[in-house]
């Protein structure tokens, strides 16, 4: 007997020839249809008619600063709150939507001075100002995507 046995694996251990190639062939049918289908899609369809899901976090986030107790965790909601705002100004400057653009970068940078606010009130007084920047900003949002 040979000092090395040759052991063949077991049937399942080997993925069969077929089931390979299946495999990839969905794959790229998938990859296919999902550039087709992106391509199929209008430019202003892709960002400005799309559900304002960030808008609702921006505006959860407003809602938190002014409600939350602890300072500490306040000012963590103004800085989630500020990069929101910075999203969104990208999302109206991919829409085209100057007006709305301005408006979020405008709150945006209301809502970076609550990095040297030291009391509660502060911190209150500037997410208010950077609230109505805000409501300007959708506002401006709304009549560029025809709502």
């Amino acid at each position: 007997m040979p000092p090395f046995i040759h052991a063949t694996p077991p049937a399942q251990a080997v993925p069969a020839k077929s089931t390979t190639l299946l495999f990839f062939r969905r794959r790229i049918a998938g990859v296919t249809l999902g550039i087709a289908l992106a391509a199929a899609l209008p430019a202003g369809a892709q960002t400005c008619e799309s559900p304002p899901t960030q808008a609702h976090l921006v505006q959860g986030n407003f809602q938190r600063v002014a409600k939350e107790g602890d300072f500490v965790t306040a000012r963590d909601y103004a800085e989630r709150t500020w990069r929101g705002l910075d999203q969104l100004a990208a999302q109206a400057r991919r829409c085209g939507c100057a007006a709305a653009q301005s408006g979020f970068e405008a709150a945006a940078s209301e809502m970076r001075l609550t990095k040297g606010t030291d009391t509660r009130k502060d911190l209150r007084a500037v997410a208010d100002k950077a609230f109505a920047l805000f409501e300007g900003a959708m506002a401006e949002q709304r009549k560029c995507a025809g709502f």
